[in-house]
């Protein structure tokens, strides 16, 4: 099975007329789908910095949890002049609604995580970056990450879609993330300082938990071949120094964002002086009182400050088509504190 695939219950799936080779849903050659440069070791010329692929080390942390780079019109900037001088097709493209643009910069908002990073997971798994028209298989786009996809030509039609696949992959991060927080590891055993084998045989001990997560989400090195680490790793260094990204100006402050969990004020990464957990909704949430817009703060999520119970309350927005709203959350729209023709889709507690 694609290390990608993520189970679903064998009763809520449906097969789907599928060719027998598409790859949305099926493990598949992926040297096809890229670029004949991708696989052309990085060489960093006179503008690049220097680097030496290490399959313990493939990204440090700072940078996998940056989203400095998440705003729409720099991700749109990014698929209309892709790092190989062209136009990617995702700069037209519309899965549910959404740009792909606006899919991505959702999806790294969410669960913090780098725009960049989930650019370069969509050309490892679909060579999706560097095409530039909607290729001639839907699958390769709609099931990009094989997320709902159970086996071959078996994809949920829920989960159909860019937007939904980025938003998979990007969770699947963010879970790795928080599970190296807990317990050490990945649920895949994939730990700082622990090892562990890829699906190809590789000895890995992950220097960090980004590099952790990276292996949980794709557990399979193939040095300098398609379809690996090798691959993220290599594509990450070409597309960082295309796109001028030089790393996380700050890093990511500790403790939850607009509606995270809490059990105090001081577990919220918001302003000391204005940061409440309220303790009576779900989980806690962390928000924080607003008369127009709400603070931004590095690597979390967006606020929308939302007319709540006739006071302005930061809610942390959602994207109707793939909620991520926590147990205890619904994605509803509500209108803004102050403007009532005014409204977004936030994560609303059940009350």
């Amino acid at each position: 099975m694609n290390p990608f695939v993520r189970r679903l219950p064998l009763g809520a799936l449906v097969a789907l007329a599928l060719a027998a080779t598409a790859p949305g849903c099926a493990s598949s050659e992926t040297s096809t789908f890229l670029d004949p440069t991708d696989l052309e070791p990085y060489a960093p010329g006179e503008n690049g910095p220097p680097a030496t692929y290490d399959r313990n080390n493939v990204i440090d942390d700072a940078s996998l949890v940056d989203v400095g780079q998440a705003t729409p019109a720099l991700v749109q900037k990014y698929l209309e002049r892709n790092p190989y001088g062209k136009r990617s097709f995702l700069g037209t493209y519309q899965s549910n609604g959404l740009r792909a643009s606006d899919a991505l910069v959702t999806a790294a908002r969410n669960y913090r995580i780098n725009p960049i990073v989930l650019l370069v997971l969509a050309q490892v798994r679909a060579g999706l970056v560097s095409l530039t028209v909607y290729p001639e298989d839907p699958a390769r786009v709609e099931y990009a990450f094989q997320c709902g996809c159970e086996a071959k030509g078996q994809c949920d039609p829920r989960s159909a879609g860019f937007d939904k696949q980025v938003d998979c992959v990007a969770l699947r991060l963010r879970e790795a993330l928080e599970a190296v927080k807990v317990s050490g590891a990945a649920p895949s055993g994939f730990g700082p300082n622990r090892t562990a084998f890829t699906v190809d045989g590789a000895r890995v001990t992950p220097a960090n938990a980004a590099t952790a997560a990276l292996y949980h989400v794709l557990p399979r090195e193939a040095k300098d071949e398609p379809g690996g680490i090798w691959l993220v790793w290599n594509l990450w260094q070409k597309y960082t120094l295309a796109y001028e990204y030089a790393g996380p100006f700050e890093p990511t402050p500790e403790g939850g964002g607009i509606g995270e969990a809490c059990q105090n004020a001081r577990q919220c990464a918001l302003p000391a002086s204005e940061a409440i957990c309220a303790t009576e909704y779900p989980g806690g949430m962390c928000t924080t009182q607003c008369t127009s817009d709400c603070p931004v703060v590095a690597g979390k999520g967006e606020g929308y400050c939302a007319d709540f119970r006739s006071t302005g309350i930061c809610l942390a927005v959602c994207n109707p088509n793939a909620p991520t709203c926590r147990k205890g959350y619904t994605c509803t729209r509500v209108a803004r504190f102050g403007a009532p023709k005014e409204s977004q889709y936030t994560c609303y507690p059940e009350l």
